[in-house]
């Protein structure tokens, strides 16, 4: 029996999955037990977990650590929490967590690693990367008992904004898997009730922090990203705003807000929302003492 096309589709299996392949995998693609035993011996192919194994020469990375894991622990096993939050773009969340759910008892896994034993259901799993991974919902339920609430808050408000899900879905799924005594679950729950399906979400994590320090400094809650008009003319959209006192918060962070056009599109804005009576606050993340002085004293309060 001729070992070329077995092997041949081995390494193509290899190089879509960071240099990894399962035993499982290669016995499934014909590769006989006895000829990968034969490759480990000659070290053709290194042990990287038990029951899988890494090509030489390949780079060893984040996603190669995950997958390497979700591939030892097989069928229900996926990134879960801080790492599935990093790989939806989820900001605050770095490549800098491996963190796993499986049904499995996985042991002599290197340390640093956090494992939770928990079978991911297909219903919860997506893929990113070619990794298994906790869908964004499942991401945010999972999140909301490892993060802190300003982390948790920046997380939901982006999967808001980017509309990969939205708080009908997020409430509904809660309620599919019981999540009643799960850590974080009130949590989760308070700051969706804040979320009324019909209002608009913050564009950004600086205009989510904005908004929590408005309200833990007694302030009344803006309008986000509200549309001015004058005499049913568009004047352009505002981040926050306070409409009965014509007052306007801009947030002005350089990853939404940055480029020679855009620059010069939000002046030209500024100068028509100022002709039409409306007072401009810029909020960044260095003036947040300033900004609540300035506004309780355009507010009235």
């Amino acid at each position: 029996m001729t070992l070329k096309r077995p092997e041949r589709r081995c390494n193509q299996l290899a190089a879509r999955q960071y240099g990894l392949i399962a035993r499982r995998q290669a016995l499934a693609l014909g590769m006989p037990g006895d000829a990968i035993d034969r490759r480990l011996t000659a070290h053709a192919w290194l042990r990287f977990h038990p029951g899988v194994y890494r090509m030489p020469g390949t780079p060893q990375s984040w996603e190669q650590a995950l997958l390497a894991l979700c591939l030892r622990g097989g069928r229900g096993t996926a990134a879960c929490g801080r790492s599935a939050a990093s790989l939806h773009q989820l900001p605050g969340f770095n490549k800098d967590v491996v963190e796993i759910a499986t049904p499995r008892r996985l042991r002599s896994v290197p340390a640093g690693i956090i494992l939770h034993r928990a079978t991911v259901p297909d219903a919860d799993q997506v893929a990113i990367k070619r990794i298994p991974v906790t869908g964004i919902n499942r991401t945010l339920i999972d999140l909301a008992g490892v993060a802190a609430r300003e982390a948790l808050e920046l997380a939901l408000d982006s999967a808001l904004y980017r509309r990969t899900t939205t708080v009908s879905r997020l409430r509904r799924r809660m309620d599919e898997i019981g999540c009643r005594g799960r850590p974080g679950t009130a949590m989760l729950r308070e700051l969706l009730n804040a979320r009324p399906p019909d209002v608009a979400i913050a564009e950004s994590p600086l205009e989510t922090r904005i908004i929590a320090l408005l309200a833990d400094n007694g302030l009344p809650s803006p309008v986000v990203q509200f549309d001015v008009y004058d005499h049913g003319a568009f004047l352009g959209r505002v981040d926050l705003a306070y409409p009965g006192a014509k007052v306007a918060i801009e947030v002005d962070g350089y990853a939404y807000h940055h480029g020679r056009a855009v620059w010069q599109h939000d002046r030209d804005r500024r100068n028509a929302l100022t002709g039409a009576g409306w007072d401009i606050l810029h909020a960044t993340s260095e003036s947040e003492a300033g900004l609540i002085a300035q506004l309780r004293r355009l507010l009235g309060l």
